[in-house]
């Protein structure tokens, strides 16, 4: 694989640049020529000039004027105003003025002059660019920019594009173009170094990285600053992606698991269902990593709520346990834990396989007998907390690790419980659906398989969403979850707080449990109801969580801490208060805490939102059950920042690029990337 790093970074210095500007370019982590020429323009604008007559207030213009009269006067607080009169030559020789005070932040491009003095003789051809404003003397132009033009120059189409600066403290974008300009003149004859070889641009159409730079800061023409961007976008893929690829490399084994074909044949044969078409086929892709001569295997299963990752991962654990090797699943929370374990007891103990949990609650004497079955490899399969990741829990030989909601462990503590053991293979689940491209970057040293397709004969969840501010609306939503646990049937109330906030104008479950079962005429008052939230002891959780399902709670208000692993079939509505404070995907994973049994399931969520943008989100949710063309949505709805949030942030260094618009570049630098990683 070739380096992909730049190789060189000259000084600022060496460009011309004054000690102050190399200073407040450090503040912004601007240390080389490279440093700001990646600083790229937030937009580049159509210099396009207008008529005088045609100018609106409030609106930024070009206009191609000739200078009648420059004047300048100090009318208050020594400030001294520049005023300079401007005419179109129009059939009505319409006028207006361009005005600034001295000491204000004027933008200057390449050949434009900075206002504090004329240095334009009347009748000068000018090219102005400025906000128009009003006031009771008629429309002005403010923080003009200017430069001479050919006195011949009419008005034409286009006459340029101009980069535009976003302020980044303690400069100004009009200081950063200026300094951008001043370090592309030096450097014209100079080389830049490219990561990129001359093969692979020749292949994929692009253009070299220096003439991207000069493409994007000064572009001649639309054409061109496409052809820039379209570069620098797939540097910046190509970057990331090599960088995961030789992260997978260094993470991964040499594989000397798989012996004989595997034979789930008799694990198949006992499960109550059918397979899937998807699940066969994530199946097979899971064996083909276990076929000796691979690296270990690394692999993300996503799929939506209810698409059977638990029967896929039961299939790899088989599969690691024919060939003589103990499977460890690690899980997020104990409730879950115990979930889990039922389930894979039930499928796995008919096949003569040993399985048992482990959590922060078990017994000292239960806990070491467990310990020493590990250590001795008698246990083959163990489900956990994170209880498994402390040191005195050792395997005899470790062979796969599964991860259940990946997303809600570190980096640190899936890599740990892996190196308990030589040459591991790790399986991750999720049933956050996101899109492909995010799924790319964010799990780019992972190979991912998607469960896109659900077994037969389940209900589709009834989704409405409420106006939360109307009292009407709100009772509406609550008699329909009391007629459903009225009938025999649970429900779940969702809310953003544990309890209150004086900042946050949001709703939180320990007031709402006093409010809705405390007071005369509650409305959940005739009802068993506890809360569950995360600031509650493992043990108190397990307790509350055992109590609703066996069916003693008839209503459980929860957090977010409800979001995965809660499988209760009579649960058959929840409701969210604040749904506009959630994002799609978590949303949607909260839906999927109902419609687990065969009995029509309503998710009901009240929105207090009066944006439109939210009322967009949530009409998506009622719209569809997909979990991915949700995270689609969400995706275009908030953004990849948004999307990703801080528990992601710094792992898409992207200056340029954007997931939703260059999907295809993508794609093109993953190819890329293990193209070279191959050569």
């Amino acid at each position: 694989m070739t380096d992909t790093s730049i190789q060189t970074n000259p000084s600022l210095q060496d460009c011309g640049l004054k000690s102050a500007q190399v200073n407040a370019l450090r503040k912004l982590g601007v240390y080389g020529v490279l440093d700001l020429l990646r600083l790229f323009p937030k937009e580049h604008l159509d210099v396009i000039p207008t008529r005088i007559a045609e100018l609106e207030a409030d609106t930024t213009v070009t206009l191609l004027a000739t200078l009648d009269l420059y004047q300048v006067t100090m009318p208050r607080n020594k400030l001294t105003l520049q005023t300079w009169y401007l005419s179109d030559g129009s059939q009505h020789q319409d006028h207006i003025k361009a005005v600034v005070f001295s000491g204000s932040s004027l933008h200057q491009t390449v050949g434009w002059q900075q206002g504090r003095h004329s240095e334009f003789p009347k009748g000068s051809r000018l090219l102005v660019t400025g906000t128009v404003k009003r006031d009771r003397f008629g429309k002005q132009i403010t923080k003009p920019q200017m430069r001479v033009v050919s006195v011949d120059l009419e008005l034409t189409e286009q006459l340029e594009i101009r980069p535009v600066y976003s302020d980044r403290t303690p400069l100004t974008g009009t200081q950063i173009s200026d300094l951008v300009r001043t370090v592309l003149e030096a450097m014209q004859s100079q080389p830049f170094a490219d990561n990129l070889t001359d093969a692979l641009r020749e292949q994929y159409g692009l253009m070299g990285y220096r003439d991207a730079l000069y493409g994007i800061h000064q572009p001649t023409d639309r054409g061109q600053l496409e052809r820039a961007i379209k570069r620098l976008v797939f540097g910046e893929f190509y970057d990331l992606e090599c960088r995961l690829i030789r992260k997978r490399q260094q993470l991964t084994q040499p594989n000397q698991t798989l012996t004989t074909q595997p034979n789930l044949q008799p694990f198949l044969q006992q499960l109550p269902f059918d397979l899937t078409g998807a699940q066969k086929r994530v199946l097979h892709e899971i064996s083909l990593d276990f076929q000796i001569g691979t690296a270990t295997m690394r692999r993300l299963v996503q799929g939506d709520v209810g698409s059977g990752k638990t029967a896929v991962a039961a299939g790899a654990i088989v599969m690691a346990v024919q060939q003589g090797d103990q499977a460890a699943v690690m899980v997020p929370t104990t409730a879950l834990c115990a979930q889990l374990y039922r389930k894979l007891y039930e499928w796995l103990d008919p096949l003569g396989f040993s399985i048992q949990r482990l959590h922060g609650n078990a017994t000292t004497q239960a806990r070491r007998q467990l310990l020493e079955s590990l250590a001795d490899g008698s246990l083959s399969v163990v489900i956990g907390t994170q209880s498994l990741l402390r040191t005195d829990v050792e395997f005899k030989r470790l062979g796969l690790v599964v991860i259940d909601e990946e997303h809600r462990f570190g980096v640190e503590q899936r890599e740990a419980l892996q190196v308990k053991g030589r040459a591991v293979h790790r399986l991750s689940l999720t049933a956050t659906p996101i899109p492909r491209t995010l799924a790319l970057t964010l799990h780019g040293d992972q190979d991912v398989s998607v469960l896109d397709e659900m077994p037969p004969g389940r209900t589709p969840i009834t989704t409405r969403v409420y106006d939360g501010s109307k009292a009407s609306q709100v009772e509406a939503a609550y008699s329909l979850l009391r007629s459903q646990v009225q009938r025999g049937f649970q429900a779940f109330v969702v809310f953003p707080l544990i309890e209150a906030n004086p900042g946050l104008d949001l709703a939180n479950s320990i007031t709402a449990f006093n409010e809705l079962t405390c007071k005369a005429g509650g409305r959940l008052s005739d009802f068993t109801v506890k809360v569950l939230h995360g600031k509650l002891k493992e043990r108190e959780k397990a307790t509350v969580m055992q109590s609703f399902v066996d069916g003693e709670t008839q209503v459980l208000l929860a957090t977010t801490v409800i979001e995965v692993g809660i499988d209760v079939p009579k649960a058959t509505v929840i409701l969210i208060h604040n749904g506009e404070r959630f994002g799609l995907a978590q949303l949607h994973q909260l839906r999927g805490r109902v419609g687990r049994g065969k009995d029509r399931s309503f998710c009901l969520v009240l929105n207090e939102a009066r944006s439109e943008s939210s009322k967009a989100r949530l009409l998506c949710l009622e719209q569809s059950q997909n979990g991915f063309w949700l995270a689609e949505q969400d995706l275009k709805l908030r953004g990849q920042g948004d999307i990703l949030g801080t528990r992601q942030s710094g792992l898409l260094p992207f200056r340029l690029a954007n997931l939703l618009l260059h999907a295809d570049l993508l794609e093109q630098a993953r190819a890329a990337a293990w193209q070279t990683a191959h050569c």
